[in-house]
C-alpha cells in the first residue's frame, strides 16, 4: 500500500503509471500536497511513500518535513523514497532522514523497480 505526494501532475501521473506495472503494489492515494496526504498517512494505512522533496505551494523542503513527521510515528513506519530534480544538498538532507532511496526526475521503470525491490526486502 503506497502513497504518492507530488505537486506536478505530469510527474505524479508518470509515477502512477510506473507503479501500475507492479501487480503487488496498491496505490492508495496520490496527492498534490503534503497537507492532503497526511490524514491517510496518519491512519497507518500505508507501507511506503514516494515524496517529492519540493512542493511548490508548500516550500522547498515540504517533502523532507513530511518525512520527518512520518518518522516520528510509532513503529512500524512506512518506507520513504524521495523524488526530485533538486540539488545534491537536498538529496543529502533526505538521506539523513532515513529513506530507502532517491529517484531523480524524470522517473523511469528501472528507477522505480529498484526502489520497490528495496522496499520488498524490508517486509
Amino acid at each position: 500500500r503506497i502513497v504518492i505526494v507530488e505537486d506536478n501532475i505530469n510527474h505524479r501521473n508518470n509515477l502512477i503509471d510506473l507503479l501500475s506495472l507492479h501487480p503487488d503494489v496498491e496505490l492508495v492515494g496520490a496527492f498534490a500536497d503534503t497537507a492532503s496526504a497526511w490524514p491517510l498517512i496518519e491512519t497507518d494505512g500505508i507501507d511506503g511513500a514516494f515524496l517529492d522533496i519540493e512542493i511548490v505551494t508548500e516550500g522547498n523542503r515540504a517533502g523532507l518535513d513530511l518525512a520527518i513527521c512520518i518518522n516520528k510515528r510509532p513503529l512500524p513506519r512506512p518506507w520513504i523514497a524521495f523524488t526530485s530534480a533538486l540539488s545534491e544538498e537536498s538529496v543529502l538532507a533526505g538521506r539523513k532522514i532515513g529513506n530507502i532511496g532517491y529517484l531523480e526526475k524524470p522517473l523511469n521503470e528501472n528507477k522505480v523497480t529498484q526502489i520497490l525491490k528495496k522496499a520488498r526486502k524490508l517486509d
